[in-house]
């Protein structure tokens, strides 16, 4: 593949692949030849970092450094084998110090995704589309715990790869639509008997994927919406809005955008006592309104 469009895949947080529906095209053969050149850029990544593993590991160094190196080597060959063995890396359960040589190598295969088949403007089943193209995906996968790894190494708390998540909507369609205003955009929908856009369903199902949620920031002039990962505390999301945010955190008072909503404003909403105050470790929950209080 192209190196600089690996190098950009390697960046990401997961992955969406977009494989065409319409004239004669196979979605099915297209996330396979995907997943295949992902397999094939990662083991020459991991092969490469194999050889040079094992060159240092010839060096005359303390016994302690070859008992590193040796530890590196096993986990980089577990990772060659399951990559040969086409399964795929994030259905592998390693430990905390074998995941810190993983990310050191950016591994596509250990990435989250998703596939979004691109159908017809016309296409009246555009769920059996979907259905279709998840099954074959299933059929592409092995099952964990096969010939490729122990399964003592196998995952037990992530998804599994069989159940990658794929919707099926007209990408075309999608960008008329975001280019109407809101009125065209009603008329257009109701005059095509649909009920909403796919847009929505779409950026949710990328950011349940990712491990990413929404929460919001709220000022005189602007509301404001941002992402943090599933589980991120307040500190982590002032981090997310700037490092300073985070360095001198003091507090974050919270709102639920429900009962902004609901209420009708700030004013209502402390008179109602539903702004609290919340630590740096407190976890973020969706559709939190929050102010950071902070130093400096």
């Amino acid at each position: 593949g192209n190196p600089a469009r690996l190098a950009q895949l390697r960046e990401a947080d997961a992955l969406v692949v977009v494989a065409a529906a319409f004239d004669g095209a196979d979605p099915a053969k297209e996330v396979k030849a995907f997943r295949d050149d992902l397999v094939l850029a990662d083991l020459e990544i991991v092969s490469n970092g194999l050889e040079k593993v094992r060159e240092q590991n010839k060096r005359p160094v303390p016994k302690q450094q070859h008992e590193i190196y040796e530890f590196e080597i096993d986990v980089l060959e577990t990772i060659q084998q399951a990559l040969e063995s086409n399964m795929p890396l994030r259905d592998i359960a390693f430990r905390e110090e074998q995941q810190r040589i993983c990310r050191g190598f950016r591994l596509m295969n250990r990435k989250p995704w998703m596939v979004l088949v691109n159908t017809p403007d016309d296409e009246a089943d555009p769920a059996r589309i979907a259905a279709a193209v998840s099954e074959c995906v299933k059929k592409q996968s092995p099952a964990a715990g096969t010939d490729a790894v122990s399964p003592d190494t196998v995952s037990s708390d992530t998804v599994p790869s069989d159940t990658v998540p794929v919707l099926a909507v007209s990408c075309r369609l999608e960008q008329d639509l975001a280019k109407m205003t809101p009125e065209e955009r009603v008329a257009f929908l109701c005059e095509m008997e649909l009920v909403a856009s796919d847009r929505d369903a779409v950026l949710r199902r990328i950011m349940d994927v990712s491990g990413q949620m929404l929460f919001l920031t709220a000022g005189e002039k602007e509301v404001r919406t941002w992402l943090v990962r599933k589980g991120g505390t307040a500190l982590d999301a002032a981090g997310e809005i700037h490092t300073d945010m985070a360095k001198g955190f003091i507090r974050a008072e919270v709102t639920k955008c429900d009962d902004l909503v609901r209420l009708g404003g700030e004013r209502a909403v402390k008179a109602e006592n539903l702004v609290r105050r919340e630590p740096k470790d407190y976890v973020i929950q969706e559709g939190d309104v929050l102010l950071f209080h902070f130093s400096g």
